[in-house]
């Protein structure tokens, strides 16, 4: 068999890197000058082609590097920023447990220092222009950028999630090990929370008016990345209206938008009472936000939605519904909704020629005729709302996917009866559950025949059906 420093460079590249791990292809890239050419296509395409960035100098400095770069700049398409160092947690360290020894207390102590040092870094490029002066030099000197976004940490019981989502942020690794501590999460470690809710908003404004200055335009837009979604938080975006038409124009050609706005004054209830009064956004500025999805709408091809914590969330939701126009949409995900049937229709009906994929979960529907009534007379309205908004899907749309998950009426959370769903065909296993889904590649009948046989259950059913399975 011939070394791997005389085999083809398509072979080396394209077949041999492609079964490595990553560091078996960097001990391959040190073997030889050679091997390490023949390797530097698979190189660039796999850990370049979406960078993930956390705010600080150094992570600045490797971004202006990586653009500078006559190959590796042409490889990036994707583009993440964790807007919060160390979950936004900044207070003075607390430690719980005494150190061992003199050298454990020395090595505590410097990694304190690392840690203040950090966050003061940190906090000087997000309350400065030096951020999105970077971003713009970067957009600029990446031609083949297409996606950007905010990469939140999530939840700590996320453990192992979290660290896939994380684990790739230039420059991560080396400042955890010089602080003891993870640079996208919180310290919890004797903490009195003291976060900087507005380090979101502010870097998420900064990005959109890089792009802006840049000139850069691209097809995707998300405010949260992963599949756990921590939500924007709209303080902190002091955008000119002026300012937001050109933001408009930018972004008028996306093709993909998550959009997933939160409330910030909506916090982990396991943390201690904050000392501060966390401002409410206005209504111009989550208006503005919105709007992002309704100029694009024409041209959006995926989209995901949310708007969760806000008073007066229907509102928002029926602000947005009367101004989307869509014409491409293909796939489609809402979340942590509450509008009226007549809204929720409204919303879709631009989109019902093309969707295909709809997805939908924790959305409520309140009804007029519900208004003043007792219990069951809201429940009936409730499910009386839902048919008809299943109705509509049959009628007017040509579903290949469905699926919805705890849909509520006026009187609470509905269960549902999916016959034909389970592994006993008509008789599923649990037939009063909160989801219900379809696929047109697995199901034996049509979208109309299934839609048509969903039935609303009670909690009973479930309790009833569960008792008489025996494991």
């Amino acid at each position: 068999m011939a070394p791997v420093n005389r085999l083809p460079t398509e072979l080396v590249s394209g077949i041999i890197c492609t079964h490595l791990e990553p560091l078996d292809i960097f001990a391959l890239r040190l073997s030889s000058r050679d091997v390490s050419a023949k390797c530097f296509d698979h190189f660039a395409n796999r850990f370049f082609a979406s960078l993930h960035l956390l705010v600080t100098s150094h992570n600045l400095a490797l971004l202006n590097d990586i653009a500078a770069h006559p190959v590796l700049g042409t490889r990036v398409r994707e583009l993440w920023i964790t807007p919060a160092l160390f979950g936004g947690d900044y207070n003075e360290p607390k430690h719980i447990f005494p150190a061992r020894d003199p050298q454990a207390a020395y090595r505590r102590h410097v990694q304190d220092v690392v840690y203040k040092a950090a966050v003061e870094d940190h906090l000087s490029i997000i309350l400065s222009v030096d951020l999105r002066r970077a971003l713009e030099d970067a957009f600029q000197r990446l031609p083949n950028l297409k996606s950007v976004g905010l990469r939140h940490r999530l939840h700590h019981t996320d453990y192992r999630l979290r660290l896939d989502l994380i684990k790739e942020g230039m420059g991560y690794n080396a400042l955890c090990a010089a602080t003891g501590r993870e640079p996208a999460l919180p310290w919890l470690a004797g903490r009195t929370f003291q976060g900087f809710v507005s380090a979101p908003g502010r870097v998420f404004s900064n990005m959109l008016m890089a792009l802006v200055t840049s000139h850069k335009k691209i097809d995707s837009l998300d405010t949260c990345g992963g599949s756990s979604c921590f939500g924007l938080d709209l303080d902190g975006i002091e955008l000119s209206d002026a300012q937001w038409d050109s933001v408009f124009c930018s972004l008028a050609d996306l093709k993909a938008l998550h959009l997933c706005i939160r409330d910030p004054s909506l916090r982990d209830p396991s943390l201690p009472d904050p000392d501060w009064a966390t401002p409410t956004p206005s209504d111009k500025t989550l208006q503005a936000t919105l709007n992002i999805m309704a100029k694009a709408s024409p041209s959006i091809e995926i989209l995901s939605f949310s708007i969760f914590g806000f008073g007066g969330k229907a509102r928002h939701f029926e602000w947005a519904a009367q101004r989307v126009r869509f014409a491409n949409l293909s796939r489609l995900t809402l979340w942590d909704i509450e509008t009226s049937p007549q809204q929720l229709k409204q919303f879709l009906l631009s989109a019902s020629p093309t969707l295909r994929w709809f997805k939908f979960w924790t959305v409520r529907l309140y009804c007029a005729d519900a208004q003043g009534t007792g219990v069951e007379d809201a429940d009936a309205a409730g499910k009386r709302a839902w048919r008809g908004i299943w109705d509509f899907f049959r009628d007017s749309m040509k579903l290949h996917r469905l699926e919805f998950k705890a849909l509520y009426g006026p009187s609470g959370r509905l269960r549902l009866v999916d016959g034909l769903h389970g592994p006993h065909g008509s008789h599923p296993l649990v037939p009063a559950t909160d989801l219900a889904f379809f696929d047109a590649e697995l199901a034996k009948v049509s979208f109309c025949e299934w839609i048509d046989q969903i039935e609303f259950g009670t909690d009973e059913d479930s309790e009833e059906e569960l008792g008489g399975f025996e494991l």
